[in-house]
């Protein structure tokens, strides 16, 4: 975001929503929570910042990603839809086009430079996460990993249509059309 050497308060109060909500707001609701019509508030942020909304939202959507993904704590998966992404993909590659790095190594990236500096003591050196320090985190710890995890509608589906003919679903279509051809052949 290009900022002008002035930005009204009104602007100033709407990128503080922003901030504050990681990205995760409509247009809509910033400007009831400011106060103003989403066409105005939509015509100050390209007055003012030189961007659109919707610009300055993802700015701040891969800000509060970059945030997430240098503590350590979640997966690339998590931080995703912590952040307003249904599908992965997407995510991964917004986040790489903003920040040059895919999620995985920018996570890396941050807990070398971490560990470089002496903030972190212990990081698992295959995943980049950190490690609990404490019993209590390492309780907690075994605790998520124990926990069913929510299923995801998109992750049980095969990775093509069910009309493939190497979908399950297919697979019997295309056996009930051998069976066909054979009985009119």
């Amino acid at each position: 975001m290009a900022e002008s050497h002035r930005v009204s308060a009104l602007v100033q109060r709407a990128l503080a929503v922003l901030q504050a909500r990681g990205g995760r707001v409509t247009l809509g609701e910033v400007s009831r929570a400011v106060g103003c019509s989403p066409s105005h508030l939509s015509r100050a942020f390209r007055q003012e910042m030189g961007a659109t909304f919707r610009a300055c939202r993802m700015e701040a959507q891969m800000e509060h990603a970059a945030a997430l993904l240098r503590e350590g704590r979640r997966s690339v998966k998590e931080v995703a839809l912590r952040v307003g992404y249904r599908q992965v993909s997407a995510f991964v590659r917004r986040f790489t086009r903003t920040w040059g790095l895919t999620p995985g190594a920018y996570r890396r990236q941050a807990l070398a430079e971490t560990v470089r500096i002496g903030e972190a003591q212990d990081v698992n050196e295959t995943t980049g996460d950190r490690l609990p320090e404490t019993r209590a985190e390492r309780q907690e710890a075994q605790v998520v990993l124990t926990e069913p995890k929510e299923t995801d509608p998109q992750a049980n589906s095969p990775p093509f249509g069910r009309h493939h003919p190497l979908s399950p679903a297919g697979a019997k279509k295309g056996k009930k059309k051998q069976k066909k051809a054979t009985k009119s052949a």
